[in-house]
């Protein structure tokens, strides 16, 4: 099956898991829960925070939701 064959929240997965088999130090991601259902929320947010934990990975993230806020360890309001 290809992405673009996936659902919204399918294709977001993929697309968060493109990014971290970059082996990228810092990782650069716009509202990548958008579509996802809350159980694959913070599955994706707990990721982000053992990346950040275990590995010393800087995520960057542009969000407007008060859920991934508060994963948050510092937050820039523009």
């Amino acid at each position: 099956m290809l992405a673009k064959q996936l659902s919204g929240g399918g294709q977001q997965r993929v697309a968060i898991a493109r990014a971290l088999a970059s082996c990228a130090e810092i990782t650069l991601d716009d509202e990548p829960t958008g579509n996802l259902d809350k159980n694959n929320n913070e599955n994706v947010m707990k990721l982000f925070r053992k990346l950040k934990e275990n590995y010393d990975k800087c995520i960057i993230i542009a969000t407007h939701s008060d859920f991934v806020s508060n994963y948050a360890v510092k937050i820039i309001h523009i």
